[in-house]
């Protein structure tokens, strides 16, 4: 080496490989250099002496925040504080998913329908050896298959290889229900269908006012109004395959999975996982029984995911874009595609919220001011339109079904417990449909009841914090430690003609037993190394230099913001494991990266070499 290079010991190069010493120089003064891409520039910088100004220069600007524009110091704040919330919630879900678990009970007498109870058992307690095993041993392999899949087969289409498994899997799975398709117990679900069934046949009649009817089509649209986009899509679906078609709706649901499936790979690889990490994303997404059991959820869930997810494809587009003009093409798209969703299935506008408040950082970053406002618009816009369906249906059924149930309302059931209707608290009970008969609808004394329900709640949370504590610990672990997140209940409310072989595996006796320790296992895995994957990203962001790619980063806030947003709203409003399956599920990149980290530094410590591609 140089005789002026600096005696400082250790070098650190920006995104490289493995560590490897330069040969020369003292033992006390031996060099650490990083080998990765442009690796030849940065030894040829540190053998001519040169590279100590730059690495100087550098890591000033790294750690002199004044040194930075203010815009690139409030991006910055704001992507480090939302990380790590993002990771402290992982903290706690990989805990509670170690500590706790629901399970659905079992019907007493189950028939070619319900299987499950909407009731819920919920152990709490040290996990057992066992399940301690399951996780290591799952995660082990997950790494290895990884390792050796990418040996043998160094080059695969696996955005089109998720897609097609998930599809393929979808549709095993709904064939195997053996369905009649007549018959879905399930109270919503029954009116969608009924409802959409008496629009394409023009039955407008069904949507009169009935009385003296308390389930009739125009109490049920006066109490949901926004649920008229999701019979919208009923409609569409019966349109084109006959009234009723409940099959046909499960078989689009399997080929809208295939669809998120890829897209689930897409965002890895935007998240910038390598070969291998990649892979591990697809092995856990094909270990997924409630990915591929959602399915036969008839109900529009998973539309409302696919096109939520089609949206987030647009805005990681939007953020990779140098023109402005290009920029604001695909913001407006991101919305658009958003807005569909929203108007299909309500809850996702929590996605389209986490796009927009990821935009604006991004703006803020790259000084494109003019889109902080124009991105809220278009939010305001896309939530807005979610109306739309209303208008249509009130037009062509000429009715008018009101305000319906204001939102507080399911704060309210958020926050209480009726012992008598669920075992679980925040789940649903009929507590707000009754107030609306009480109040006949009046909108402001439906809203001072559900205002008081929640004081009366906070007031005493306040008086015993013990019994606050445990609420909301049992709430949390009843949506997010339950390992089906309910698709094993609601596939087993469809009319079945018989129990086939593998619906009979997956609902009774021992073989469900296995299946259900299974998905807690992965639903563990998932959790704890998302957790690890957010950890890594927080570092890889806070040791970021000015020129790096931001994609990877940009990604990382993507995922971390949506997470934050599922958590937040069901930690108040009404409870169910279904609702935070769309959120756990965009955990599945992040716990890719995890496992990556993890197999890369075991391997490395152990076998001394890295398994990243």
């Amino acid at each position: 080496m140089a005789s002026g290079m600096p005696p400082f010991r250790h070098v650190f190069l920006p995104r490289t490989g493995f560590v490897r010493p330069i040969p020369g120089g003292t033992r006390s003064h031996h060099r650490r250099v990083i080998i990765g891409h442009s690796a030849c520039h940065h030894i040829e910088h540190i053998r001519s002496g040169r590279y100590h100004k730059d690495f100087v220069r550098h890591h000033r600007s790294c750690f002199d925040h004044t040194a930075a524009p203010l815009s690139t110091r409030v991006s910055t704040t704001l992507q480090v504080a939302t990380l790590a919330l993002a990771l402290a919630v992982l903290i706690f879900l990989a805990v509670l998913s170690i500590l706790s678990t629901g399970y659905f009970n079992p019907v007493d007498d189950p028939k070619l329908g319900r299987v499950f109870r909407e009731g819920m058992t919920l152990h709490h307690g040290l996990p057992s050896m066992w399940f301690i095993l399951g996780v290591i041993i799952l995660s082990a392999v997950v790494i290895v298959i990884a390792r050796l899949w990418t040996s043998i087969i160094p080059k695969t289409r696996l955005g089109l290889f998720t897609g097609i498994y998930t599809l393929s899997m979808a549709v095993l799975w709904i064939t195997a229900l053996n369905i009649t398709g007549k018959v879905y117990d399930y109270s919503d679900s029954t009116s969608l269908i009924n409802a959409a069934n008496a629009l394409v046949e023009g039955k407008v009649a069904e949507f009169v006012p009935q009385p003296d009817s308390l389930l009739s089509t125009y109490s049920y649209f006066s109490w949901y109004p926004f649920q008229t986009g999701a019979m919208l899509w009923f409609a569409l679906v019966f349109k084109l395959f006959g009234t009723g078609n409940l099959f046909a709706f499960q078989i689009i649901n399997a080929i809208m999975l295939g669809g998120i499936g890829y897209m689930l790979q897409r965002i890895g690889a935007a998240l910038g996982l390598s070969e291998q990490g990649q892979r591990m994303e697809t092995l856990l997404i094909m270990t997924s029984m409630p990915f591929v059991t959602s399915a036969a959820f008839i109900y529009p869930n998973t539309a409302g995911l696919f096109f939520v997810m089609l949206s987030l494809m647009a805005a990681l587009r939007a953020v990779r874009q140098r023109s402005s003009l290009a920029c604001m093409a695909w913001i407006v798209l991101c919305f658009v595609i958003g807005a569909v969703a929203v108007m299909i299935k309500g809850t996702v506008i929590l996605f389209v919220i986490a796009y927009a408040l990821v935009l604006g950082i991004c703006a803020i970053r790259d000084r494109r001011y003019w889109m902080v406002p124009v991105t809220f618009a278009l939010l305001y816009a896309a939530n807005k339109a979610s109306v739309i369906p209303l208008l249509i249906v009130e037009h062509a059924v000429g009715q008018h079904f009101g305000p319906g149930l204001p939102q507080s309302s399911w704060i309210a059931i958020g926050l209480t417990q009726n012992s008598t209707y669920t075992t679980m608290p925040g789940w649903w009970y009929n507590e707000a449909i009754q107030v609306y008969r009480r109040t006949g609808g009046d909108t402001v004394l439906m809203q001072q009841a559900a205002n008081a329900t929640i004081a009366a709640a906070l007031h005493g949370f306040a008086a015993n914090p013990l019994s606050a504590v445990s609420f909301v610990v049992n709430k949390l672990a009843s949506e997010w430690a339950e390992p089906t997140y309910q698709t094993l209940y609601y596939s087993a409310l469809a009319e079945r003609r018989s129990n086939g072989p593998i619906a009979s595996l997956l609902f009774f006796g021992r073989s469900n037993t296995i299946a259900l320790s299974f998905a807690n296992i992965h639903q563990t895995v998932v959790y704890t190394f998302a957790g690890v994957g957010m950890a890594t990203g927080l570092h890889r962001r806070w040791m970021q230099q000015p020129n790096d790619d931001t994609t990877r980063s940009d990604t990382m806030l993507f995922l971390a913001m949506i997470l934050l947003g599922g958590f937040g709203c069901f930690l108040l409003w009404e409870a169910k494991s279904v609702y935070t399956f769309p959120f756990a599920l965009m955990l599945m990149p992040l716990a890719a990266d995890g496992l990556a980290a993890t197999g890369d530094l075991l391997f490395r410590r152990c076998l001394g070499f890295r398994i990243h591609a």
